[in-house]
């Protein structure tokens, strides 16, 4: 895995810094004598109570400015070639570096991402859309994983007297501190669910011998609240109304139940479910329930 994020890591500045010498860089400087160099940033993807670290070097010049044409972004010089980047909302745009020497001018450009932290319209978890997502936009935006699951699925099947057995493998990627759980499909590189949980949690991690500890998710889920102030199943059939269908409410466990709605964000009806586990003695029986987890599937 770190191998994996450190080659990411490496792919993603070699091609911001290509991206600004060739396909992004609008200058007039007519001796490709570049007055900026090695241009970096620590991440390209941020959430809205982070920062993003710009840097560059630069020589021979008479003036240097940097802008942005996104409003919401703001800029903070730390040094004439040290920027940092912030955002108290959504945003994303470029970060417009802009050197003059006599008659010439060079244009360098970085694009920029701010995410919101929390659930919207159930299908952007953290950032990370669970109806367009794979492992790498995972990692940029929340890095490697603080513990990871490793499960194998083997099924057969018959067809034709021809027995075809298929192997499937699958992680489970904790961020322990971040109360979040993504299922990843190994062979495809995609992200399959979120689960966020509504209380500290346990789970089992490849090659420990104890189980790991996480955390509440801590932030809004869309219209329903937050786990820190609690949220009742109430609450939920008051949102989304009650599941009529039979087959959706099930005895995950002796005390665990489940209610699936495949129709909570109706543009990804049929392709989305969305699971809400509570405990009660009996299956139908769910006012006054807490949440105890949330899972998102596409």
């Amino acid at each position: 895995m770190k191998k994996l994020f450190s080659a990411l890591k490496s792919c993603f500045i070699l091609t911001l810094l290509f991206a600004c010498s060739d396909d992004d860089t609008i200058t007039s400087n007519p001796n490709n004598n570049n007055i900026v160099t090695n241009i970096s940033i620590n991440k390209q993807n941020a959430f809205t109570d982070e920062e993003i670290t710009l840097t560059f070097d630069a020589s021979n010049y008479d003036a240097i400015t940097v802008t942005s044409e996104e409003p919401s972004i703001n800029i903070t010089s730390t040094s004439e070639t040290s920027y940092t980047l912030t955002s108290e909302q959504l945003s994303s745009g470029y970060i417009n570096i802009t050197t003059t020497k006599d008659t010439i001018s060079e244009l360098n450009q970085v694009l920029v991402n701010f995410h919101e932290h929390g659930i919207t319209d159930y299908q952007t978890i953290e950032g990370i859309n669970i109806a367009d997502s794979n492992i790498y936009n995972l990692l940029l935006l929340h890095g490697e994983p603080e513990g990871i699951y490793t499960q194998t699925i083997t099924e057969t099947d018959t067809i034709d007297n021809t027995i075809t057995t298929t192997t499937s493998n699958f992680e489970n990627w904790h961020y322990l501190s971040k109360g979040l759980t993504f299922r990843i499909n190994r062979y495809l590189e995609t992200v399959l669910s979120v689960t966020v949980y509504g209380t500290e949690w346990e789970v089992k991690l490849d090659n420990e011998e104890n189980n790991a500890t996480g955390v509440k998710y801590p932030y809004e889920i869309g219209d329903i609240g937050n786990f820190t102030d609690g949220i009742l199943m109430d609450t939920v059939i008051e949102e989304l109304g009650t599941v009529e269908d039979e087959e959706n409410k099930i005895d995950a466990t002796n005390s665990l139940k489940l209610y699936i709605y495949d129709d909570a964000n109706p543009n990804l009806t049929s392709n989305q479910e969305v699971g809400f586990y509570f405990t009660s003695d009996e299956l139908n029986e769910y006012e006054s329930k807490n949440v105890k987890l949330i899972t998102f599937t596409y």
